[in-house]
């Protein structure tokens, strides 16, 4: 099925759940601003999606990494980090990052609309400042819930930073 074609059918499914929920339940509201509401929604989705940018809808190929990135889109599983990679994406996904030993200075972790776990590696010391926009963060020392943020040091000796942030999602340090 053309992603086009999904999209429209998307829209026409919420179209549907919200007329059926306005006569269900008695409720006078204006279904033309529903509607409105629900388009904006969508085109908020597609621009996200699709990196920010106009065009077709997000595929493999206009949702590649750059290089020193990983991401993942609509799919499930794990990312195996490398020494290289200083930036993890999750879009719309459930997935494990697994950090390697020799992780760079600087990283940082976006999980959007997602569920994501962290896994560092046991014997380095990583600076993590975590984010939530209405989402969920954790790691060892603390959550953080709805909006807020939290820095805290795991491990001992010399630090790597990571910079990790939750868009109504969850996002999990171990």
């Amino acid at each position: 099925m053309r992603r086009s074609i999904l999209f429209v059918a998307l829209y026409l499914i919420l179209a549907g759940v919200t007329t059926l929920v306005a006569n269900l339940f008695h409720l006078r509201i204006s279904i033309l601003a529903v509607l409105f509401a629900e388009g904006l929604i969508m085109l908020g989705i597609y621009i996200i999606a699709n990196g920010g940018k106009w065009g077709k809808w997000p595929d493999a190929s206009n949702f590649a990494a750059d290089e020193g990135e990983q991401r993942m889109l609509f799919g499930s599983g794990g990312m195996s980090g490398s020494p290289e990679t200083r930036k993890y994406t999750v879009l719309f996904s459930s997935a494990t990052i697994t950090l390697p030993e020799d992780i760079p200075d600087m990283i940082e972790i976006n999980c959007i609309f997602s569920d994501a776990r962290v896994i560092l590696p046991p014997n380095r010391a990583v600076r993590v400042r975590l984010s939530a926009t209405f989402g969920t963060a954790g790691m060892p020392g603390g959550n953080v819930s709805g909006f807020g943020s939290r820095e805290m040091l795991l491990g001992k000796g010399v630090a790597s930073y990571m910079a990790a942030t939750s868009l109504f999602g969850s996002l999990y340090i171990v």
